[in-house]
């Protein structure tokens, strides 16, 4: 493993990955965000335990499941400056209760998981969708696609058909009635 930039770089030179245990990576990171799904094994993977081998002042966001953190533990360290800061948009018990010590904490930001729901957010989805919509018949590649069939996907009278792994990076997918022309690719 190689250093660059206080990030802990766990990728080969020959384009391989490293596989590594927790605790190693805990221990020298500065800012651990969690992305991960809730099963038995990432149950409360940040405890106490877990938090005792970080680094002091270390920056915690999770964006994943509640269930990731245990919560007390979290606060116990927030509040003795183990853990500076904490970015939670999920918690153990949804909605977070009234209750709670993360609420009244100075250094814990509360988000809620569904920032996509914002009323700016929802218009920008729906403009895009409707862009998308008016762009594939057209034979042109929607802005922001993430994949465009190319021109063999297309059938006779230039009808494209997208398959769900070929969807636009709106969430466009079924069949499209095309253009006189190819996709650009």
């Amino acid at each position: 493993m190689r250093k660059g930039s206080d990030l802990l770089v766990a990728a080969l030179d020959n384009g391989g990955v490293e596989r590594i245990g927790f605790e190693v990576l805990f221990k020298p990171s500065v800012i651990i965000s969690l992305h991960c799904p809730l099963f038995a094994a990432t149950t409360h993977l940040v405890r106490r335990e877990t938090i005792a081998t970080m680094k002091s002042g270390v920056l915690i966001i999770n964006t994943s499941r509640g269930g990731v953190i245990r919560e007390p533990d979290l606060v116990e360290a927030l509040a003795n400056g183990k853990v500076l800061a904490a970015g939670l948009d999920v918690f153990e018990r949804e909605p977070l209760p009234a209750e709670s010590p993360l609420r009244t904490m100075r250094n814990v930001l509360l988000t809620s998981h569904a920032a996509s729901v914002s009323l700016r957010a929802t218009e920008a989805l729906q403009v895009n969708a409707a862009r998308a919509a008016r762009d594939v018949p057209e034979g042109k590649r929607p802005e922001g696609a993430l994949v465009w069939p190319p021109a063999d996907k297309w059938g006779p009278n230039r009808k494209v058909e997208l398959k769900e792994r070929d969807a636009v990076g709106t969430g466009a997918a079924g069949t499209f009635a095309g253009a006189n022309r190819a996709p650009h690719q």
